[in-house]
C-alpha cells in the first residue's frame, strides 16, 4: 500500500507541476479547443486582437490543465484510499485551507467579468445595430448587419470562456478541500493539500485574477459602420 501510495502522489505532483509551469510559459496544449472557441481566427486582425488571443490562450490553457490534473489525481487517490488507510492524523483545519479572502476574490472576479461583457454589449455594434436582431438570418451575413453578427458571436464566445474559467476555479477550490479531507483520513502526508494549493496560489491564481483585463482587451468597441 505504501509503495502504491507514494507512486500515486508522485504522478499527481508531476501532472500538477506541469500545469503550473504552463501558467508561466507558453500556452498549454490541453484545452486548446476551448481557447480556439474563445476567439475568432482572422488573418487580417489587428495586433491588439492577436495580443488578446495570445493572452486568452495563456489563461484558459493552464486552467484546463490544472483542473483536469487535480480531478484525475483526486479520483485515483480516493480509489486507493478505499482499500484501506492509516488511522486519522491531526491535520489542522484552522485556519481553513482556502481563505475567505480567496473565495471573495472569485466572487469579485465573476462580477468583473460580467461587467466587461455587459459593457461590450452596450458599446459594440450589438447595441448600435440592435435592429439587426429582427432581420432574417441571411441578411445578417451581409451589409451593416454583418458587424452586428460578428460582435454577437465574439460576445457569446467570450461569455462561454469566462463562465468556464469561473466554473473551473470553483471546482479547484472545492477539490483542495476534498484533498484536505483525504489528508485528514490519513491518505496523504500532513501538508500535502496545502502544497497543492500553494502551487496554484503562486502560479495560476494571479493569472486568473487578470482575466477581466484580458477579456476587455479581446472585446474592443466596434464602430457602427
Amino acid at each position: 500500500m505504501k509503495f502504491v501510495w507514494r507512486h500515486t502522489l508522485l504522478l499527481m505532483w508531476m501532472a500538477f507541476a506541469a500545469a503550473a509551469f504552463a501558467s508561466q510559459s507558453i500556452p498549454a496544449v490541453v484545452g486548446s479547443d476551448a481557447v480556439n472557441r474563445a476567439s475568432t481566427p482572422d488573418t487580417d486582425e489587428p495586433s491588439v486582437s492577436k495580443q488578446a488571443r495570445e493572452k486568452l490562450r495563456r489563461l484558459t490553457g493552464p486552467s484546463d490543465a490544472s483542473t483536469q490534473a487535480l480531478q484525475s489525481g483526486f479520483v485515483k487517490l480516493k480509489r486507493l484510499c478505499e482499500f484501506g488507510t492509516s488511522t486519522q492524523n491531526n491535520t489542522d483545519y484552522n485556519p481553513p485551507l482556502i481563505a475567505a479572502r480567496t473565495r471573495n476574490e472569485l466572487s469579485l472576479l465573476t462580477r468583473s467579468l460580467e461587467k466587461v461583457t455587459n459593457d461590450y454589449r452596450q458599446t459594440s455594434r450589438i447595441s448600435t445595430l440592435a435592429s439587426c436582431k429582427f432581420m432574417p438570418a441571411l441578411f445578417l451575413l451581409s451589409g451593416a448587419c454583418q458587424g452586428f453578427q460578428e460582435d454577437t458571436q465574439r460576445l457569446q464566445q467570450a461569455e462561454q470562456s469566462a463562465k468556464r474559467l469561473v466554473a473551473q476555479a470553483q471546482v479547484r477550490l472545492d477539490l483542495y478541500d476534498q484533498y484536505l479531507e483525504l489528508e485528514h483520513q490519513g491518505c496523504t502526508r500532513p501538508g500535502f493539500a496545502r502544497k497543492l494549493w500553494a502551487s496554484e496560489e503562486a502560479n495560476l491564481w494571479p493569472l486568473l485574477l487578470e482575466a477581466p483585463s484580458v477579456f476587455k482587451l479581446s472585446l474592443p468597441p466596434q464602430p457602427a459602420n
